[in-house]
């Protein structure tokens, strides 16, 4: 090849090469651009990402502040609703008692004999316990007061529509207006700026969480509700609400949360939901009615423990979400634990077996401090073992207190328990292992209480009363007829009329309240204007008795049937006699009929239904019927 040839070669080359390295550095340039331009991008999106979970955040918090407003405004309406009765409550100074178990004067301690408790028509006269206070006249009862016409008709048609039973879950039907007003608002709250919940996994379970202070609000025993006029047993089905809106919540956030990322349990913030899971999970299991009621004290322990392992497992998953409602929860079950211990009162009883499986505890310490009607939680150390020491159970006292009784004798604060579950029956053995049978055993104790109770009800005003009960819901009947036949020796009553129909198996249930309804009749019947009728009815008659017939009652001036009574027929009497004595006086309206109940929730929805179905004319002319009912169980 020439030199010429050789040299043009090179040339070419060379152009080649600057070429190609003009094409590199394009290339290098456009991917310089391409890459920057990807950062931007990626930066862009990493800032929007972050704009939305911020947005996301601000409004879950915003629609949980929002959930909890929405519920306090609710209670302060109701509050506002409730304001009059609660003014005429303060009023009229019930209010000063209910509060502390109290040693009052009179009380006679030390070993109770048995068989006071079982006096006869024969000995009763005898009986120290239940004679009578002489009284020298009759004390005119209180002038009729008209109740309004709105208060009639508004009473009225709750009745015929909310206090009605329903199918559901053994709610009323006005209760389950409340939940399904509850559960709207939750249903509300989960969904507004949220209908993706697999972007938003979080939203479900702040509103789960900020179900937590509904949750042990309800759940106290001490709170500020019960300026509604309902003790916190009246609202558990709000409580069992709640806590299962709050499992719900968390539930829900678990499943969208695993919908979009895998668990890793290396990291603490899934090992902790994890624990949150497992333990919502256990305590709804643990919740069911049919577990709660057959293993009441396994589900206690396993509910309190749940709920705090709970509270302590959220604070390790969403520290800075969960940290104001542990304060807020601390308080209010610290409260609530500070008031209980308060009220607790420990000291000695006498417990002794009656007929009929019931066992009977009376304190040697407090005879006041209760009102009629309340319930204490007592607690028996050596009743059941020392394993279940630390149980505690619900009883209605037995007797009125000291300054509301027209009975002379011991006022002890007392408790009639029917020996059904396992712990009442051990309670019944240990009353009866005692070297002399005539003698109650004595006991250590622990009691809790009043709670409960009537609150805004006002029986005493109004123109008749109606007490139903069913077995050992005697109990709050005759505390409630003891003080209104106390309160009619004095003048202090409007009430012309009471009726109590108590339906028992057995004759044997009657021995514990023969001499006590035999006494208060006594009472009634020689030293006020009051009258007392007893209706008695027996499901399990001896053999020979005529169904449907009548029976010798061991109770004077009562009737004894045999069969379940018609409260319809029972109700209807009554109405008609307050509403031919307001047409006799020429009254707009009579001062009302108080039907009150205690006993099986079969009993206690025949009692609602009948009361509902009172004719509507009827119902206003004699003042309306106000309704409040107590039922076995929770």
């Amino acid at each position: 090849m020439s030199d010429s040839a050789r040299f043009a070669r090179h040339v070419v080359l060379a152009d080649r090469a600057v070429r190609l390295v003009e094409r590199a550095a394009i290339v290098t340039a456009a991917a310089n651009v391409t890459s920057a331009d990807g950062g931007a991008a990626a930066a862009a999106a990493a800032a929007a990402k972050k704009a939305a979970v911020a947005d996301q955040t601000t409004w879950n918090e915003a629609v949980t502040q929002d959930f909890n407003i929405a519920l306090g405004l609710a209670v302060a309406l109701l509050l506002l609703a409730c304001a009059p009765a609660a003014a005429s409550w303060f009023a009229n100074g019930r209010y000063a008692s209910g509060w502390i178990l109290r040693r009052g004067k009179g009380i006679v301690t030390g070993t109770a004999n048995v068989h006071d408790k079982k006096r006869t028509e024969k000995t009763r006269e005898k009986s120290e316990k239940f004679s009578t206070v002489d009284i020298v006249e009759r004390p005119l009862p209180l002038k009729l007061a008209p109740t309004s016409a709105f208060f009639a008709a508004t009473r009225t048609l709750c009745n015929r529509t909310l206090l009605v039973p329903s199918p559901l879950c053994g709610l009323t039907w006005g209760q389950v207006v409340v939940c399904v007003l509850y559960e709207l608002l939750f249903v509300f709250v989960l969904f507004y700026r949220c209908i993706d919940h697999r972007t938003n996994w979080r939203r479900s379970a702040d509103v789960g969480l900020a179900q937590l202070p509904a949750v042990f609000i309800l759940a106290t025993k001490n709170n500020a509700l019960s300026l509604l006029g309902k003790g916190y047993e009246k609202l558990n089905y709000l409580h069992r609400l709640a806590g299962r809106l709050t499992i719900l919540g968390g539930l829900l956030h678990t499943l969208f949360f695993l919908l979009v990322a895998p668990l890793d349990v290396t990291k603490p913030v899934h090992f902790s939901g994890l624990i949150c899971t497992i333990v919502s999970c256990l305590i709804l299991v643990t919740s069911v009615s049919w577990f709660r009621n057959r293993f009441y004290q396994i589900f206690l322990v396993s509910h309190v423990a749940g709920w705090i392992s709970l509270v302590v497992a959220l604070n390790f998953h969403v520290p800075d979400l969960a940290r104001p409602y542990t304060v807020f929860v601390l308080v209010v079950y610290g409260v609530d634990l500070l008031c209980r211990f308060t009220k607790t009162r420990f000291g000695s009883a006498s417990i002794a077996s009656l007929p009929g499986g019931t066992v009977m505890v009376q304190s040697h310490q407090l005879s006041t401090g209760w009102r009629a009607g309340q319930h204490v939680w007592l607690r028996v150390p050596s009743a059941a073992g020392l394993h279940r020491s630390w149980e505690t159970h619900p009883f209605t006292i037995a007797n009125a207190p000291i300054e509301c009784s027209p009975l002379d004798g011991s006022h002890a604060l007392t408790l009639l328990a029917k020996a059904t579950g396992d712990w009442t029956r051990k309670l019944e053995s240990h009353a009866r292992t005692t070297a002399n049978p005539n003698e109650a055993r004595v006991i250590k104790c622990a009691i809790e209480g009043p709670y409960g109770g009537l609150m805004y009800t006002e029986y005493a005003d109004a123109s008749a009363v109606v007490l139903a009960a069913g077995g050992s819901g005697i109990t709050f009947c005759a505390s409630i007829l003891e003080e209104l036949v106390h309160l009619a020796t004095q003048g202090r009553t409007s009430v012309r009329s009471a009726t109590l129909v108590w339906t028992v198996k057995d004759l044997a249930q009657l021995e514990s309240y023969q001499a006590f309804l035999t006494g208060l009749g006594e009472v009634a019947r020689d030293k006020t204007c009051l009258e007392l009728r007893v209706l008695l009815h027996l499901t399990r008659p001896p053999p020979g008795s005529v169904p449907n017939g009548m029976l010798a009652s061991p109770v004077p001036q009562s009737v004894l049937s045999v069969g379940r009574p018609s409260l319809p027929a029972v109700l209807g009497v009554v109405t008609d006699e307050v509403l031919g004595s307001v047409q006799r006086r020429g009254l707009p309206r009579g001062a009302g009929i108080v039907v009150l109940a205690c006993g099986p929730k079969a009993l206690v929805d025949d009692v609602r239904s009948t009361v509902g179905a009172v004719d509507e004319g009827k119902a206003v002319a004699v003042g309306g019927i106000t309704c409040h009912t107590e039922s076995f169980g929770w």
